[in-house]
């Protein structure tokens, strides 16, 4: 940004623009991009020179964007924990249903996490001896 600024230090109309860009992007992002296009276009040497500048920002940017992409898979965190909080709360009630044994029910919590057939037999339902 502090190229651009410099290369359109001398024009009303450009430093206006990339201080409007720089507070609200989304919103001044197509004119600014209009008077750059134009700029490379009449001026060849700014057009080379911000050519090479994008090659050089371009693996950045792809780096950045597959960030984002990661992130827009992500769960939002407040749905996440009460989606958390629902399903321990059935965890729960399941082991407290299985009062075969005479464990306390952090004791069947426990046995549950450590013996995948305990857990399977609250999980289902199915209590044998």
């Amino acid at each position: 940004m502090i190229w651009i600024k410099s290369k359109f230090k001398d024009s009303d109309e450009g430093s206006g623009l990339i201080t409007l860009f720089q507070s609200r992007p989304e919103r001044y992002e197509a004119p600014l991009t209009e008077l750059i296009e134009e700029r490379a276009a009449s001026d060849p040497q700014f057009g080379l020179e911000l050519s090479e500048k994008v090659k050089r920002v371009a693996p950045h940017i792809r780096i950045v964007q597959k960030i984002d992409q990661a992130d827009d898979c992500r769960v939002r965190a407040r749905t996440a924990v009460r989606n958390f909080a629902l399903l321990r709360k059935i965890a729960i009630n399941l082991v407290r249903r299985h009062n075969r044994s005479r464990n306390s029910l952090r004791g069947r919590r426990k046995i549950a996490a450590w013996n995948n057939q305990y857990m399977r037999q609250v999980l289902t339902g199915i209590f044998h001896a």
